[in-house]
């Protein structure tokens, strides 16, 4: 707590992700321990919501009808950090990472030089999820995402599907002044690849909602099992060890 707020609060969306969802808590508070994180929950069928309340993560859910619908989503990137008295939030899926410290925002805070953070994406390529000290991937323009901002400098977030573009509207008294170093940004649902498949599979199966299908967005889920592969096995030839 800085000024009897908390220093960062980190909001998400799931679906029957308890494990990604754990592995978000344990990652965000190795690295901000006092944070505070918000799991908007789509409705789980698994342990979510107890993995949550045995981690004092805030929950909350929301009804999509049992569709994926990219429409919601937006809204809720856009507008669910808004009641935060944080003083920087992030708004991620849950299988992003963004790789910041205590140290490096309170230094921020102390001496403002960024208000958004643009952030370096990673990729992360594997054959399972153990990767505690090194990480293996291919740096990727389209998972440099700006999802992490000052809270009290930002008056609206304008995120796109799956928030790959982002603009920002500050508050008075503030401007849009982005980050000389990106923290990493990790990806991780191909760390392994029954999971990414797996993944795939079980929002396949949900379905898409009309507006999404009419829009184009998520599209990539209707992908065929070898495409899949084809993606992991390339992001395995081409991987580097990042950190």
């Amino acid at each position: 707590m800085i000024e009897d707020k908390p220093l960062l609060e980190v909001f998400t969306t799931s679906w029957n992700e308890r494990n990604t969802i754990l592995e978000l808590i344990n990652f965000y508070r190795s690295l901000v321990p006092d944070c505070l994180i918000h799991v908007q929950d789509n409705m789980s069928t698994d342990d979510t919501e107890e993995v949550c309340k045995e981690n004092n993560v805030k929950f909350t859910s929301f009804d999509t009808d049992n569709k994926m619908d990219e429409g919601v989503l937006i809204k809720l990137r856009n507008n669910s950090w808004k009641n935060s008295n944080a003083h920087y939030v992030i708004v991620c899926d849950s299988d992003e990472l963004v790789e910041v410290n205590k140290e490096e925002l309170l230094s921020n805070l102390n001496d403002i030089k960024w208000t958004v953070a643009k952030c370096k994406g990673v990729e992360l390529f594997g054959n399972d999820k153990q990767f505690k000290d090194a990480k293996y991937g291919v740096f990727s323009e389209g998972y440099s995402k700006k999802v992490l901002w000052l809270r009290k400098a930002i008056k609206e977030s304008i995120l796109s599907p799956g928030s790959h573009t982002a603009n920002f509207i500050p508050n008075e008294g503030f401007q849009i002044i982005y980050n000389e170093n990106p923290p990493f940004l990790y990806h991780t649902k191909w760390m392994d690849y029954e999971y990414g498949i797996n993944r795939q599979k079980q929002i396949k199966e949900k379905g898409i909602s009309k507006e999404s299908k009419s829009k184009g967005w998520n599209f990539h889920y209707s992908l065929s099992e070898q495409k899949h592969f084809d993606y992991w096995q390339k992001g395995m030839k081409n991987r580097k060890k990042v950190r």
